[in-house]
Formats: C-alpha cells, sequence, structure tokens
C-alpha cells in the first residue's frame, strides 16, 4: 500500500495534528491524509461513506485519503492527520 508523495502531488497539506483514536473525534474536513509513524492497522471513516473501513498493515509512511474518524480499533500508532488550512 504505497502513500502519495506530497512533492509530487497537486494537494499539499497546509496543516497537521496529532489524531487522537476515537469513534466519535472527527478530523478536519480537509483532511487529506494521515502520517502513519508506527505500522498497524488502521480503521477509519471516510467523509463520504458512513461504514468504517480497515486499511490491513498499513506501513510507516503517508495514507492518503479524506478520513472522518481514526476509530479506537486502530492499531497503528504515531499517527498525523494531515489537512488544508
Amino acid at each position: 500500500m504505497g502513500g502519495v508523495n506530497f512533492a509530487r502531488s497537486a494537494i499539499i497539506p497546509t496543516g497537521a495534528k496529532a489524531v487522537v483514536k476515537s469513534d466519535t473525534t472527527v478530523l478536519p474536513s480537509k483532511t487529506v491524509g494521515l502520517y502513519i509513524g508506527v505500522t498497524g492497522d488502521v480503521v477509519v471513516t471516510m467523509w463520504g461513506e458512513g461504514a468504517a473501513i480497515t486499511f490491513t498493515a498499513v506501513p510507516v509512511g503517508i495514507l492518503d485519503g479524506n478520513f472522518k474518524h481514526v476509530m479506537d480499533a486502530t492499531a497503528a500508532t504515531n499517527i498525523v492527520a494531515l489537512y488544508l488550512v
């Protein structure tokens, strides 16, 4: 599962915020990706969908997407939300 290389991407994040894993805490609506600091499963919801989805064994790096929640069931750690200000 490759991440996005922001040096080549048209979308460059302009803000970052440490993620607190929670089934109810909402990430910024303009989240464009997550930095994963320690490998593991990442369970999220997306702004366009309601159901949780599990990304299995996500490696250290960037997981791009418009995420709404990083759920309690997430095993990966040291996660930072990357977003547009």
